[in-house]
């Protein structure tokens, strides 16, 4: 039997029991499937995420950064897997497959390191305008 991946929709793995097959490009073999989630289920996660988001904002930016530091960690960890489902999903050479996931890494890493402020772009009667200027 072919590994069954479900989704992570409010804290919680979900599967409605519906499946779709992933297949390997290269043989046509089917490596694992994923659930078949219609509007119902993107509408749940919608409404989690944005749920989420309310504490998320809300979080001090240090630990903001070092929970997207602890990501690219697990992402660093898990690279050999995930490069090789990445290279078995869709076909990628396992090159560019090794510089996404590595990448990914990387790009978490640097990013939660950034410094965003507003500038005033416009601030006049009909509106005011902020401007997001990122330093690093």
């Amino acid at each position: 039997m072919v590994a069954q991946y479900t989704n992570l929709i409010n804290g919680e793995m979900f599967d409605n029991g519906q499946w779709i097959d992933v297949v390997n490009p290269a043989n046509e073999k089917v490596i694992g499937q994923v659930p078949a989630c219609g509007s119902a289920e993107l509408d749940t996660a919608v409404a989690a995420a944005r749920a989420a988001f309310k504490t998320w904002s809300r979080t001090p930016i240090k630990d903001r950064r070092a929970a997207i530091q602890r990501i690219s960690a697990i992402i660093e960890e898990n690279s050999d897997e995930l490069i090789r489902l990445l290279t078995s999903e869709q076909g990628k050479p396992h090159a560019e497959a090794t510089q996404e996931i590595i990448g990914a890494s990387m790009m978490a890493a640097a990013q939660s390191t950034f410094d965003l402020d507003d500038e005033v772009a416009e601030d006049s009667e009909q509106r005011r305008l902020l401007r997001c200027v990122w330093r690093n």
